[in-house]
């Protein structure tokens, strides 16, 4: 809550009649995070003996505060600390505080840590060793942290802020500086497939306008058949970007590392928006070619064409509809993967429509085919080791690896788990290293009803209510952009909620790899971002265990940073203010138990990656998987900073 905002609830209160009110309606009435505020408050405000305070005089206390100097507004911080009003602070006072804040944060320490926080906190602050914080050693503390400082150069309204949080959009940066960012990124070879894919749509959309001007067609059929050319080409590009053996095998080819494969579903979603806008056209340019005959009203039931062509816009608009990004990530990708499959239909239509279509559906009908064979002989039956529902509605499956197994760091499968659904295979990338024989791990996020029921299987299984083992099928391994991180002088990776999973097992392997006195790079940068605390355990023995073999960070410099805790308002930077003074003290960090210290907040990105482009310049390239709108900012980030940016799609 601003501080407009805190002053518009009590003159509100005043008009109503200004009643006195308690703790428990300060904080009601003022959308207060912490209960200790609106003790606070009431103490600086009630008259002595009272446990009451009329609005008005709140709303003047504060006006005072914030009017007021930086020592006033401490003197007022120190009252949140004193909760018996005794003048000085103990340590029980200062830990109740301190947990509190963590509590408001969504963080979770063991006891021995709190205490070790509150013991660090009087190691530095209590001059007189007395056990206790007088407003004078209160002061020389804050005084030596800047934070701290700055949080009382301004309004005391900065610690009246809401429960909620803000939800402020963010600014989409403009298609223009998007494409220039992509062409920085991908340098020339991603540069001439666009250029490529551009000028073979528009070739085969002039080519066929003027054969059909020279056999004198008027202007709309030109237009039409200069449409369904674009159409027959994109019958070949909608699938060839998405034969994904084929790609897995392109990409560890020389030339892999020259195109832009990583994109490969985005272009193939960009080639089905360009199918769609090229047959939006060519029905346009038929029906006016129909009704300038005056045949529009009759030729639907006369013309194969005309009927097979509506049919093949509506097959498409529904395949279209489905494809959103929207539906996708609703919790409902079963009707994404339902929808495309009317993609055999569309092509068997086609034929119907067009004579001259099987030119073009033919060929790549018959990659499509190989392609899937292929993929057929790829995909076994085995079996589910080990299932765990991990925090934040995460499962850890461990499956046992078919004969002939052999992945690289970062690729990702396909599974069905019949037992779920008979009909639907779901991507999941693998958080094991390909030094580990005999299984390989996915952990899978609930993000719709086919992971959910994953989790609800294995919380039936933890329990003892679900079966230990059971079969399912698995397709792969494929490739994805991680596995170029091995040929980075300096890697640096960025991974995002359950993103991090590619790179769990990019840094196991490094591990092992580097045990094993193998070739490995000089400098790994890991970054993960959680939204909560507890998402950290679903990696944590193995961040520990590379933090433990690589002592004094000469390898693995290893950076978490918890977005869910805002230390920037309230009581949070107090608690910064004592994970810090811990962290001096004893280095090492409560939060994740690694010895650099959990960020908490966002990270600057900026000074982030300067920093690693000063270090290292181009040898640095950095790798991200997560949601797209971080993506986009490190993106550009790595623009401005010189860095080479690679982000695997999901």
């Amino acid at each position: 809550m601003s501080r407009a905002s805190v002053i518009d609830a009590l003159e509100a209160l005043e008009r109503a009649g200004d009643k006195p009110l308690d703790a428990h309606k300060i904080e009601t009435a003022l959308g207060l995070r912490d209960t200790a505020l609106a003790l606070a408050l009431l103490r600086a405000c009630a008259n002595e003996g009272e446990r009451a305070a009329r609005p008005s005089v709140i709303r003047a206390k504060i006006a005072a505060l914030d009017a007021g100097t930086s020592e006033g507004r401490l003197d007022f911080v120190f009252t949140l600390f004193d909760r018996d009003g005794g003048g000085t602070i103990s340590p029980s006072e200062f830990s109740a505080m301190i947990e509190g804040a963590l509590s408001r944060s969504g963080l979770v320490v063991a006891r021995g840590w709190l205490d070790a926080m509150t013991e660090a906190v009087f190691a530095s602050a209590d001059s007189n060793h007395d056990r206790t914080l007088s407003i004078e050693e209160f002061r020389s503390f804050v005084a030596s942290e800047p934070a701290l400082a700055r949080v009382l150069s301004g309004p005391i309204s900065s610690l009246l802020s809401s429960r909620a949080r803000d939800k402020r959009g963010r600014a989409r940066a403009k298609l223009g500086e998007r494409a220039l960012q992509w062409a920085y990124e991908q340098g020339a070879g991603g540069v001439a497939v666009v250029v490529a894919y551009v000028a073979v749509t528009l070739g085969a959309f002039v080519v066929a306008a003027l054969e059909y001007r020279a056999l004198g067609a008027n202007g709309w059929v030109q237009l039409a058949r200069g449409f369904g050319r674009v159409i027959d080409v994109h019958l070949v590009l909608v699938l060839l970007f998405v034969l994904r053996r084929t790609l897995t095998a392109l990409r560890r080819t020389a030339m892999g590392a020259k195109i832009p494969i990583d994109d490969a579903v985005s272009a193939h979603r960009i080639a089905a928006w360009t199918m769609l806008f090229a047959s939006l056209g060519h029905t346009a340019a038929h029906c006016a070619n129909y009704a300038s005959r005056g045949v529009l009203s009759t030729v639907w039931l006369s013309s194969v064409a005309a009927a097979t062509g509506l049919a093949l816009l509506g097959v498409f608009a529904v395949m279209a509809f489905f494809a959103r990004a929207s539906v996708r990530r609703s919790g409902r990708f079963e009707r994404f993967a339902k929808a495309h499959k009317l993609a055999d239909g569309f092509y068997a239509l086609c034929f119907l429509h067009s004579p001259n279509a099987w030119k073009y559906a033919v060929p790549i009908s018959i990659l499509w085919v190989i392609e899937r064979l292929w993929r057929r002989r790829g995909v076994v039956k085995t079996r589910a080791l080990w299932i765990e529902p991990l925090p934040s509605g995460v499962t850890r499956l461990d499956i046992e690896a078919p004969p002939g197994w052999k992945q690289r760091a970062g690729d990702y499968v396909f599974l069905k788990i019949a037992s779920l659904s008979k009909d639907e295979w779901h991507p999941f990338t693998i958080s094991s290293a390909p030094e580990t024989k005999g299984a390989f791990t996915v952990h899978v996020r609930s993000a719709g009803n086919w992971t959910a029921a994953l989790y609800r299987l294995a919380r039936e299984r933890a329990v003892g209510a679900a079966p230990a083992q059971f079969s399912l099928e698995v397709d792969g391994p494929f490739g994805a952009p991680t596995s170029e991180l091995f040929d980075a002088k300096v890697p640096v990776l960025i991974g995002a909620g359950i993103g991090v999973t590619p790179f769990a097992s990019v840094l196991e392997s490094l591990r092992l790899r580097a045990k094993k006195g193998l070739s490995v790079p000089d400098r790994v940068y890991f970054y993960w971002v959680l939204r909560e605390q507890q998402s950290f355990e679903w990696f944590a023995e193995r961040l520990c265990a590379i933090e433990a073999e690589d002592r004094d960070a000469r390898r693995f410099v290893l950076r978490v940073f918890v977005t869910g805790a805002d230390v920037s308002e309230g009581s949070g930077p107090w608690l910064d203010a004592a994970l810090e003074a811990l962290h001096g003290r004893v280095g090492r960090d409560p939060l994740t138990g690694l010895s650099r210290r959990t960020g908490l907040g966002a990270p600057d990105w900026s000074r982030e990656l300067s920093a690693i482009a000063e270090e290292h310049g181009r040898d640095a390239t950095v790798f991200f998987c997560g949601p797209e709108g971080l993506g986009e900012t490190l993106s550009k980030t790595c623009v401005d900073v010189g860095l080479r940016f690679c982000q695997e799609h999901f």
